[in-house]
């Protein structure tokens, strides 16, 4: 066999999940409903009957079973007038081991006067060596409503996996009539374990999410969503209201030894924060 050919033969290259998936919905008649949808490669949109209310629930599928290094996805979203949207996953989003590359997630998201957006996905679990580079953009009016839950998932808990190598770039801008109100750039990379246990990022928590609120009176949930935290056992967190001009936003950063601790603090947030006191379904499937 002849080393020297099989040294210099061209470089295979592994097949890559490039998704994309393009909504926009309307509510001409007081009810939420579909205008458009484009769903490309490995992203699926499901809309089951909803029978609470008017808004539009919408599950995220990704067929391909999770994101590797060299996979994107990119989601568009646009709520109009009047419409109330939550978009959730269908289940917790993996991003394996890589061999070098990032995967990469866009999110570009437009809310419309007197509309809402709940952006409820569930975890994202981090294998170790997995690397993620996610970007969220939104864009809101005054009277838009907007409510955004990240949880992320440091290694397979049920494996005895931590992550200990890898890399996650997570950053997110919120305008409101164009003017920025929100912005924040988190970037861990190399030894992520080790980064983690420092007392200012993670103090050795295995589990971590962001929650924010962008609306009109937000504050109202300020004292409620201290309570949940206070009383949850095995999170730590903190909760934070700012007036940005005419413009209000509560944010919530959260802690978990593990994501089950995690995960019931998150339950009981969504639930305060939500306009009609529910988590999406799909949650407790």
């Amino acid at each position: 066999m002849d080393m020297y050919a099989i040294e210099n033969a061209p470089k295979t290259q592994m097949q890559r999940s490039h998704s994309r998936g393009q909504l926009v919905v309307d509510a001409p008649n007081g009810r939420t409903q579909l205008q458009r949808l484009y769903q490309k490669d490995a992203l699926k949109l499901r809309f089951p009957k909803n029978h609470i209310g008017q808004d539009l629930e919408g599950i995220l599928v990704n067929t391909s079973g999770g994101l590797a290094g060299g996979d994107s996805m990119s989601i568009q979203v646009s709520v109009q007038k009047d419409a109330d949207l939550t978009l959730t996953s269908q289940a917790c989003e993996r991003v394996y081991k890589s061999l070098g590359q990032d995967a990469v997630i866009n999110l570009d998201f437009t809310v419309g006067d007197n509309a809402s957006l709940v952006w409820a996905p569930q975890e994202t679990i981090l294998f170790n060596n997995a690397r993620l580079n996610r970007k969220l953009n939104v864009n809101l009016e005054e009277s838009s409503r907007f409510l955004a839950i990240e949880a992320v998932i440091w290694g397979r808990e049920l494996m005895g996996e931590t992550m200990q190598e890898g890399a996650l770039q997570d950053s997110w801008r919120v305008h409101v009539e164009g003017q920025l109100i929100h912005a924040e750039n988190l970037r861990l990379k190399g030894d992520v374990h080790a980064q983690l246990q420092a007392p200012v990022v993670a103090n050795g928590g295995t589990a971590t999410a962001t929650l924010l609120m962008v609306e009109k009176g937000c504050e109202r949930h300020l004292e409620a969503c201290r309570e949940i935290c206070e009383a949850a056992q095995g999170v730590t967190g903190g909760v934070s209201f700012w007036q940005v001009g005419p413009y209000a936003k509560l944010l919530i950063r959260l802690v978990g030894q593990t994501g089950y601790d995690l995960r019931k603090c998150v339950v009981q947030l969504v639930m305060q924060l939500s306009s009609n006191g529910v988590t999406p379904r799909v949650w407790s499937m």
